[in-house]
C-alpha cells in the first residue's frame, strides 16, 4: 500500500518540477540574457529548447524504474550544466537535455504509476498529477522571478537539483517487485 503513495509522491514531485521548468523563464528572459551575457533571442531559444524537447514524450521505451531514475538524474545534471553555462550554446543545450529527460521521465513514470495503482481507483493519480501540472505552469514565472530577484538567474536552474534528488529518493523506496509489471513497451500516444 505504501508503495503506491511513494510512487505517486515521486512522480508528482517530478511532474511539478518539469512543469515549473516549462514556464520558469517566461518572466526572466531579460535577466537571463544579462546574467549569462547572451542576447535576449538566445535566452528565448533556451526557453523554447525545453519545450521543443518535451516532444520526446513520444519516444517508445520500456517503462522500467531504472529509466525513470536515469531520466531524473540526467535532468538534474542538465540543470547543473544550464546553471554554470558560460555561453548561449551550453545554456540552450542544457535546457534541451532537461526537456528530453523530463519527457522520458514522464513517459516511464506514468506507466510505473498506473502499474502501482493497478486494481485501485485512479482518481488520486489524476488529481495529484493534474494539480502538479497546474501549479507548475502557473507558478513557474513566479518562482523564476522570485529566485532571480532574491539570488541569481543561475539559481533558477540550480534549484532543480534538490527536488530531482528527492523525487529519485522517493522512487528508490519503491520495491523493485512492485514495478515489475510495468516493463512492457509503451504504446504510441
Amino acid at each position: 500500500m505504501i508503495r503506491r503513495w511513494l510512487t505517486l509522491g515521486a512522480f508528482t514531485l517530478a511532474v511539478l518540477l518539469f512543469a515549473l521548468n516549462a514556464t520558469v523563464m517566461d518572466a526572466i528572459d531579460e535577466p537571463i540574457a544579462f546574467a549569462y551575457g547572451i542576447t535576449p533571442s538566445a535566452a528565448g531559444w533556451a526557453a523554447d529548447a525545453y519545450l521543443f524537447a518535451l516532444v520526446g514524450v513520444l519516444i517508445p521505451l520500456k517503462a522500467r524504474r531504472s529509466v525513470f531514475l536515469s531520466a531524473v538524474a540526467v535532468f538534474g545534471v542538465a540543470s547543473i550544466v544550464a546553471s554554470f553555462a558560460t555561453e548561449a550554446t551550453a545554456l540552450v543545450g542544457g535546457r534541451a537535455v532537461q526537456g528530453l529527460a523530463a519527457a522520458v521521465a514522464i513517459r516511464a513514470g506514468f506507466v510505473l504509476l498506473v502499474a502501482a495503482f493497478q486494481g485501485a481507483r485512479v482518481w488520486p493519480l489524476v488529481v495529484a498529477v493534474s494539480a502538479a501540472i497546474i501549479v507548475g505552469y502557473v507558478g513557474g514565472p513566479v518562482w523564476g522571478g522570485y529566485v532571480a530577484e532574491m539570488f541569481s538567474c543561475r539559481w533558477v536552474f540550480l534549484a532543480d537539483v534538490l527536488p530531482a534528488v528527492v523525487a529519485a529518493a522517493l522512487f528508490v523506496g519503491v520495491p523493485k517487485a512492485d514495478t515489475a509489471g510495468a516493463t512492457r513497451p509503451l504504446p504510441a500516444p
